[in-house]
């Protein structure tokens, strides 16, 4: 009875191990939607507007406010 126990838990204990280390698939990526053609649009409006503000909002030159630095 004991010896039947006994090979029953290694049995069970060999397939639990060998479920447990055993390579899982990894899961499959969602495909990504293609972007319409009014959301790319809307994209790059935003996105050049951003360049523009940016590029007309262009903080000075401030090199020149500050004193220069002791030269050796």
């Amino acid at each position: 009875m004991a010896a039947l126990l006994a090979t029953t838990l290694l049995q069970t204990a060999r397939t639990a191990a060998r479920d447990l280390l055993a390579p899982t698939p990894p899961p499959a990526a969602l495909p990504a939607a293609p972007l319409t053609l009014e959301l790319q649009a809307r994209i790059e409006a935003a996105r050049d507007e951003t360049l523009e503000y940016h590029r007309t909002h262009r903080p000075a030159n401030t090199a020149r406010n500050y004193a220069p630095k002791q030269r050796e």
